[in-house]
């Protein structure tokens, strides 16, 4: 990336290499949040999976049926 600003008006070779080292945070940062992002989504979809089957396993309460005690 140091060669691809110096070819496009970077002068000095300091600068060009500045300027390519945040290029390549910036790209990594991206790269971090965009997987940030699909990880958690994944998770979601894994929690919602088990409560999905978890809501299958669960009794039905009949009408009328007593509360058990709670209030």
């Amino acid at each position: 990336m140091t060669s691809y600003f110096m070819s496009h008006g970077v002068s000095d070779y300091a600068a060009a290499k500045s300027k390519a080292i945040v290029q390549l945070g910036q790209v990594v940062r991206r790269q971090a949040l965009i997987l940030g992002f699909s990880d958690a989504f994944a998770v979601i979809g894994v929690l919602l999976a088990i409560a999905a089957a978890a809501l299958l396993f669960a009794k039905k309460v009949k009408p009328g049926a007593s509360a058990g005690g709670a209030h």
